[in-house]
């Protein structure tokens, strides 16, 4: 076999196959929350994948398990909030392991609510988009999760007020 068709056929696999390494979209459950950024979602009666939040900087949470007294109502919110119900799973890029990407359920993005409640701030570091910054303004003009500390704050009203 010629390297053109090995290659041609390496591509056709990688694009058409439906096992977990080649996709980047799933449908599934949530399974169990891991860390308030690790998540399992069930993807069929036998497979789950592992999937890390992108968007939201989540200092060291990100690190520490559920199992953590003052981790575990991040985690129960994020259980109530995806329950038993349908949802997305969107994938950017992989390792060995786990899968990074985002949530979609009831037409929302998991990243983008976690943020806009001001459960995290956007890890610029790593994130550009508008949307995530547009859900921070939003926290932080309402004085939601971290940003509460600013209520009355005379800098944050004129801030919110020129927009």
């Amino acid at each position: 076999m010629s390297q053109h068709l090995k290659i041609l056929a390496a591509f056709f696999l990688a694009c058409f196959t439906n096992s977990a390494i080649s996709k980047t979209s799933y449908r599934g459950t949530l399974l169990r929350v891991v860390t308030p950024s690790t998540l399992d979602i069930q993807i069929s009666e036998t497979d789950f994948i592992q999937i890390q939040i992108l968007g939201p900087d989540y200092m060291a949470d990100s690190k520490r398990l559920c199992t953590e007294e003052d981790i575990k109502s991040k985690c129960e919110r994020l259980q109530e909030l995806l329950g038993e119900q349908d949802i997305g799973v969107t994938i950017e890029k992989r390792d060995d392991k786990v899968m990074y990407g985002d949530i979609v359920y009831q037409g929302k993005l998991l990243s983008s609510t976690m943020i806009s409640e001001g459960w995290y701030r956007v890890d610029n570091k790593m994130y550009s988009a508008a949307y995530l910054f547009d859900a921070e303004r939003k926290a932080f003009c309402n004085y939601r999760g971290v940003w509460a500390k600013n209520k009355g704050r005379h800098e944050v009203i004129s801030k919110c007020m020129r927009r």
